[in-house]
């Protein structure tokens, strides 16, 4: 009979342990409206934006003191390229004053979709280089682009992070 209690108290005790490690994991996701994803730890979450300045909406999050990494929620409507190529222009390339350059652009894979990898050279007091990914992650009738701007003071490996936050993103509208 005390057997039988012990047996019950240790299958409880396991239960709760692993119920809280369960909830532990998850307590990282970001939900909202219909849109869910595993961040990494140390992303620090920014806005969540609809409209953005895109169309769509923009969820977005602190990766470093200077880079970010965005996603963007829209309707089918732009390929990839052409996604990249208004983005750009209405951020890294809209400074007249201050001339960007791309110096280096490949098409590759992350996660198993579809990306654009990019270097911009910047000239403002001083050279600088900004490394802009951009990931097509298609979901049934919508579109979510993800958009990783990684600045030059910023030094991070980001390869495994997006990849696991890109495999963990959830549409339910």
């Amino acid at each position: 009979m005390v057997f039988r209690k012990f047996l019950f108290f240790l299958s409880l005790a396991t239960a709760l342990i692993l119920s809280a490690c369960t909830n532990e994991k998850n307590e990282n996701v970001y939900s909202n409206q219909g849109f869910s994803i595993l961040p990494a730890p140390n992303w620090v979450f920014s806005r969540d934006d609809n409209p953005s300045l895109l169309g769509g909406r923009e969820v977005a999050f602190k990766i470093g003191e200077f880079s970010s990494i965005s996603f963007y929620i829209r309707d089918k409507s732009l390929s990839l390229p052409e996604f990249s190529a208004h983005l750009l222009e209405k951020t890294l390339l809209a400074d007249k004053s201050n001339p960007s350059e791309i110096t280096k652009d490949i098409n590759s894979k992350i996660a198993g979709f579809t990306s654009r990898e990019l270097v911009i050279s910047s000239h403002f007091i001083d050279s600088y280089q900004t490394e802009a990914i951009f990931v097509d992650v298609p979901k049934g009738n919508q579109q979510v682009f993800g958009v990783l701007f990684l600045a030059d003071g910023d030094q991070y490996d980001f390869r495994s992070e997006l990849s696991a936050a890109i495999e963990s993103i959830e549409l339910t509208r």
